[in-house]
């Protein structure tokens, strides 16, 4: 059985990576900081917005003078990002994450928003995937009886 995007996104564990419609950048920033995070997920109660990056902040308010403190997440907000549903592959979302030039890609299941998987995601899978046919590759050798080094 191939891997899901909605294995991958069961896999991140849970993230305080959700902010308010109403929310200052400036609050977003704050949250952004405390919890290491690259973006947030803009919610409308419960209802997905968009997602604010630090791409956002950069763009749409240093380089265009605006202040943090007064200026909504919403007025920053990215939406217009690539769609995949759950059951798609790593390898799907790679594909469409390079042709939409996009860090970021929304995953829904029947019409539900149920997370965000970003390019670091992708290469930590990537990285995990290769550590273990690495030591799948190096495990059959030395039960063969040779010698190897997989790892170097």
């Amino acid at each position: 059985m191939s891997t899901t995007l909605a294995h991958i996104l069961s896999i991140k564990g849970p993230q305080f990576n959700v902010i308010d419609k109403n929310a200052s950048v400036k609050e977003a920033l704050q949250l952004m900081t405390a919890e290491n995070l690259s973006y947030l997920i803009i919610r409308d109660r419960e209802n997905f917005v968009g997602i604010i990056s630090e791409r956002d902040y950069a763009r749409k308010v240093v380089l265009q003078d605006k202040a943090s403190i007064s200026t909504k997440v919403t007025e920053i907000m990215s939406q217009n990002l690539p769609v995949l549903d759950a059951n798609d592959t790593p390898d799907k979302c790679m594909k469409m994450l390079e042709f939409f030039k996009s860090r970021y890609a929304l995953v829904y299941q029947e019409f539900v928003f149920i997370g965000v998987i970003t390019v670091s995601d992708m290469v930590r899978y990537v990285l995990k995937q290769n550590n273990a046919n690495a030591l799948h590759h190096h495990t059959a050798a030395v039960s063969n009886g040779h010698q190897t080094n997989a790892f170097a």
